[in-house]
């Protein structure tokens, strides 16, 4: 008898190779993937969230400095508004620097504490958009200025201190001194936005630099008070208007 033959096994086919880049499914790292996803997508949405709200405060800061600021505070409260000029109210009974001369005697040498906005306007008397509130202490040797600066469209002042000894003698000098001459060059009655005033027409002359400066002022009173003063100089064409809103002496 033949030997019984053995059938041979079938060799099996070679494994498929996964695909390069082919990771194995595992549903633990699928989720925490999901879950990274998931937080990187809110922190997303908060940062959007966040600066969409800062964009709003800011529109709404500088909606309300255009309309909330220094420069709308002062301008709707002055009241020597030279906005729409003056009127002359004839007379001719007037005497030059009556009331000058008798403030500035008044005063002798005591300090004056002195509450003032500024506002200015250009040769076409279209009116600036940056005001100056001054707090003004005048003594015998010091002339102090805390001066507030604001603009019409933004909200934050400016705020700085200084000495300012020639602001004394626009605002009240009457005599000549070394380095400062003062003489009145005429007086009249005026009217301002309604108001009556004298006017008294002062030329002042500075030489504390190299070159003279001259100024033009006119300082306008209430029954003897100053209310407002206008100050022009030939070094420019703008013309400086002061709303005193107070003064003390000491």
């Amino acid at each position: 008898m033949e030997p019984e033959k053995k059938e041979s096994l079938p060799v099996p086919d070679e494994p498929e190779k996964p695909e390069e880049g082919f990771v194995p499914y595992c549903g633990s790292d699928e989720a925490e993937a999901g879950q990274k996803a998931g937080r990187k997508s809110k922190i997303k949405m908060w940062i959007f969230v966040i600066l969409l709200i800062l964009v709003a405060a800011g529109f709404v800061v500088i909606l309300v400095g255009r309309r909330y600021n220094l420069y709308h505070e002062t301008i709707g409260t002055i009241r020597f508004d030279y906005r729409t000029g003056e009127a002359d109210v004839p007379d001719d009974s007037l005497e030059k620097g009556v009331c000058a001369k008798a403030l500035r005697e008044e005063i002798g040498d005591r300090a004056v504490t002195v509450d003032a906005a500024m506002y200015m306007f250009n040769d076409k008397m279209d009116i600036s958009d940056t005001v100056s509130v001054y707090s003004y202490v005048h003594t015998k040797s010091s002339d102090a200025a805390v001066v507030k600066s604001g603009t019409a469209n933004w909200f934050k002042t400016q705020k700085q201190s200084m000495q300012m000894p020639l602001l004394f003698e626009l605002f009240f000098g009457t005599e000549n001194l070394d380095l400062l001459k003062a003489s009145c060059y005429d007086t009249y009655r005026a009217e301002v936005a309604g108001g009556h005033y004298v006017c008294e027409v002062w030329l002042v002359c500075d030489l504390t630099g190299e070159d003279p400066v001259y100024y033009t002022v006119y300082r306008y009173y209430d029954e003897g008070r100053l209310a407002g003063v206008r100050v022009l100089s030939d070094q420019d064409e703008v013309m400086q208007v002061f709303d005193i809103r107070s003064y003390t002496l000491k």
